[in-house]
């Protein structure tokens, strides 16, 4: 997955993004890794 890139004058396409982003890299976890990754942040 190539690294997230978020304009510095933060927009409405900047939150679709990220949305995108954390969509693709929790795809495919179970809940309780899910709850894991979501835990070390």
């Amino acid at each position: 997955m190539e690294q997230l890139r978020i304009s510095s004058n933060f927009t409405i396409d900047d939150i679709h993004k990220i949305r995108e982003y954390h969509y693709q890299a929790t795809k495919n976890m179970t809940f309780r890794e899910c709850k894991k990754d979501l835990k070390k942040v």
